[in-house]
């Protein structure tokens, strides 16, 4: 056979988008350039890929199974690309993360960076509307540190750090204090305030919410609204820990789990596209040996 890593790339975008037509803007080629190229792979395969239709383009079965082998060697090839790139970059200049996370967390690798890399910037993002994974899909950061949620795996390479508890909290004065421990349907008579659309991709939020929903850009923000006695707000428990202690915010218990506390994955993202300089790849393996834990309520650590 004689397709091509092209043919491939084509292939690929047009099962993931539906449409030759977007695959050709995605990729910056004419409609007819990808016509051609799809047409000339199932002649080289001797297989029909696609069911074609004036609106839309869907896979055969040959093709979906097919797919599955192209995404592999497609993968493949970015791995060599990138072991390629990592032999002609250096150390860069500098490296920019988007944490949403608190810092105390991550700060001891960062000071092991800083010792080693003194030369090398750090540039933090402030994840407002809680876009990391965005901006790591779009190459504005070069590595993000979040709780756990879906991502394209096609485009970007994620582990698990450890994980965080969560809580729910509202002002002292609020009236939910006084039911505590609450229900969902408790919660959903009052005002939700979130970071973003981070009530939308946190794994087990699916019965949190309310009718009344305000969303704030920063961590901060959400603490400073329930504090005001705005709403109630779930967040990373180490982000409140202060307000706890000092009573200015107190954490509501949830009645459907009574026995356990709500524990989310905190994930390390990066682009599989993204060139890696020596400091870069330190600094991404190191964060990885650093395993992100706390101790939960029976006085046992988050992460083994």
């Amino acid at each position: 056979m004689k397709y091509s890593l092209e043919q491939l790339m084509v292939f690929e975008q047009v099962a993931r988008s539906g449409s030759f037509s977007a695959a050709a803007r995605n990729m910056k080629r004419s409609q007819s350039a990808v016509n051609m190229a799809m047409s000339n792979l199932e002649d080289e395969f001797n297989v029909r890929l696609f069911e074609r239709s004036p609106r839309q383009v869907t896979l055969t079965g040959e093709g979906t199974v097919l797919r599955e082998y192209v995404k592999t060697v497609l993968e493949q090839c970015n791995v060599l690309e990138q072991r390629v790139a990592d032999y002609n970059i250096q150390t860069e200049a500098c490296i920019t993360l988007a944490i949403e996370v608190p810092y105390p967390t991550i700060a001891p690798v960062l000071y092991e960076f800083a010792m080693t890399f003194p030369q090398v910037d750090i540039h933090i993002r402030e994840p407002h509307h809680g876009d990391v994974v965005g901006l790591v899909s779009r190459g504005e950061v070069d590595a993000g540190i979040v709780l756990s949620r879906r991502i394209d795996s096609d485009r970007l390479q994620f582990i698990q750090l450890g994980k965080l508890i969560m809580v729910h909290v509202v002002s002292a004065s609020h009236p939910l204090v006084n039911q505590s421990p609450v229900s969902f349907t408790d919660l959903h008579r009052w005002r939700h305030i979130t970071f973003g659309l981070q009530e939308q991709h946190i794994a087990t939020t699916e019965y949190l919410g309310s009718p009344m929903l305000w969303r704030v850009e920063s961590y901060n923000a959400m603490i400073a609204a329930a504090i005001a006695g705005l709403g109630w707000a779930s967040l990373p428990r180490l982000f409140v820990q202060k307000e706890l202690s000092e009573g200015t915010l107190v954490e509501l218990r949830q009645q459907e789990y009574p026995h356990t506390d709500w524990v989310v994955g905190v994930d390390l993202l990066w682009s599989k596209k993204k060139n890696v300089g020596n400091s870069l790849n330190w600094l991404r393996n190191r964060i990885i040996q650093h395993k992100i834990f706390e101790h939960d309520n029976s006085g046992n650590r988050t992460t083994l």
